[in-house]
């Protein structure tokens, strides 16, 4: 059989799916527990402490002594994050699992000068996806290792957490210098005394490239099918193939997918080729999946937005 040498139509699109496992919550109320750092037998004692800062949305924090992590339920559950910052709670205190709607429908506009409710529920489900999640522990030592990562990698997440509470974030996570409009940054509740200051800082930068590169799609791929654009493959004397080059350097975060059995893909660093020895094929879609933000997600509250208790969000998927 001769292959008649002529291109061979390739579309390519890419559908932004939710792939990732799911967990939840079915009581209706938590207890909280709360762990302070540093513990008693680690030696890298330091200034753990945050400062007292006037953020932007009216937000405002006291001087600790310590860093005070949340955990649901004992001391060794689920970390969860504060998203009232400035606001108190003791380990004992007792809070509701909100209708994640109607609290976020109901989040007073003037609380963020940044984002809209919709807004922050949208950035800190991006933050769901690439913060730290894991469990307290009342003999975490930042002498090892890994404990000193943990916690380093829960103080760069809350930070970011308040970022985008106060309005220091925008949608698509750029930072907002909160100097040069007359406030406080969130970044400077953090002593370059405290012994992880280095350790938060690249923790920090870590999570922060990972949001920010979350909607990103490879160069050559468009969002949506109705605007995916079309390549040909080209004979080269053995297969119709074509090489495209991701200069945004995503590629490998997708999985690809498509529903013809002809059409093969290699993958070298930021560029794959399509090839396939079938002259008989036309158009074919080609779909990269990546795991999407959550938008919907839990968060415990005393009932009282912006004032009493402190409000929280766990970073674990409903």
């Amino acid at each position: 059989m001769t292959y008649t040498k002529r291109a061979v139509a390739l579309l390519l699109a890419l559908m932004m799916v939710f792939t990732g496992a799911v967990q939840a919550f079915a009581a209706t109320q938590m207890t909280m527990a709360v762990i302070a750092l540093p513990r008693s037998a680690d030696t890298n004692k330091g200034d753990w402490g945050l400062a007292e800062l006037y953020l932007m949305g009216g937000w405002e924090t006291i001087e600790t002594d310590n860093y005070l992590v949340y955990c649901k339920d004992s001391h060794s559950g689920p970390v969860v994050y504060c998203i009232e910052p400035g606001y108190g709670v003791r380990t004992g205190n007792v809070l509701s699992q909100a209708n994640d709607s109607t609290y976020w429908n109901n989040y007073p506009s003037n609380m963020n000068p940044t984002l809209s409710p919709d807004g922050i529920k949208t950035v800190l489900g991006r933050l769901l996806q690439y913060g730290w999640r894991g469990n307290g522990n009342t003999s975490w030592n930042t002498t090892n290792a890994s404990h000193r990562q943990e916690v380093a990698e829960l103080i760069a997440t809350q930070m970011l957490v308040w970022e985008v509470v106060v309005g220091e974030r925008t949608l698509s996570f750029s930072h907002i210098d909160a100097s040069r409009r007359g406030y406080d940054s969130v970044m400077d509740s953090i002593s370059s005394g405290n012994p992880l200051y280095d350790d938060i800082w690249d923790a920090y930068d870590s999570i922060e490239y990972a949001v920010q590169n979350h909607t990103l799609l490879p160069s050559f791929m468009s969002d949506n099918e109705a605007t995916a654009p079309t390549h040909e493959l080209v004979w080269n004397g053995s297969r119709y193939e074509i090489t495209l080059t991701d200069t945004n350097g995503v590629l490998r975060e997708c999985g690809l997918k498509t529903d013809s059995t002809d059409l093969k893909c290699e993958i070298s660093g930021n560029n794959i080729t399509f090839y396939t020895t079938n002259p008989d094929v036309s158009e074919i879609l080609v779909v990269a999946e990546k795991e999407a933000s959550v938008n919907n997600f839990l968060v415990w509250t005393d009932g009282n937005t912006g004032a009493g208790d402190q409000d929280v969000n766990p970073l674990v998927r409903k």
